[in-house]
């Protein structure tokens, strides 16, 4: 769903675009961590730990993220898995799907990120609610919060 066209470009472009300014609006003592889900997680093979909020990390990670395609269902357990066992853990996830969400339950993500000390999970419906109350769940079981992000549809 997110090859879909809105009159702006595909959701994709649209989720890429946002990610890059809220990654380049990080201060520069910020770490961050990037992962792209589909049916598996996709993470740049050079990313193996925290990246530092830097111009020529920003660089990089944009090269990469402007390669990633739409494609797969909506299963995100593995990038959890990978996202919340990293050391240290982080404090903030930012979680954003445009589609219903399958193989993978509210207490799922809870015990993963029981595993460590507990990371806020802001959740984001971009474009539709399918997952809504999936993902009111999550935010709400982390101390997070839940947006819904509207798209419009293309011409």
């Amino acid at each position: 769903s997110m090859a879909g066209s809105t009159s702006d470009g595909t959701r994709l472009d649209m989720a890429k675009a946002e990610l890059m300014r809220s990654v380049r609006r990080l201060p520069d003592y910020a770490k961050f961590f990037v992962v792209f889900f589909s049916s598996t997680a996709s993470l740049p093979s050079w990313q193996q730990s925290w990246l530092r909020a830097r111009p020529k990390e920003f660089r990089a990670i944009a090269n990469w993220i402007a390669k990633i395609e739409a494609s797969g269902s909506t299963e995100p357990r593995g990038s959890f898995q990978r996202v919340l066992g990293l050391r240290p853990p982080p404090d903030v996830i930012f979680f954003l799907t445009d589609g219903e969400v399958v193989n993978m339950t509210a207490d799922d993500v809870a015990k993963l990120n029981r595993i460590r000390r507990p990371a806020v999970i802001n959740t984001i419906a971009f474009g539709t609610q399918e997952s809504q109350e999936l993902l009111e769940q999550i935010a709400r079981d982390s101390g997070g919060t839940y947006s819904f992000v509207p798209v419009r549809p293309g011409r």
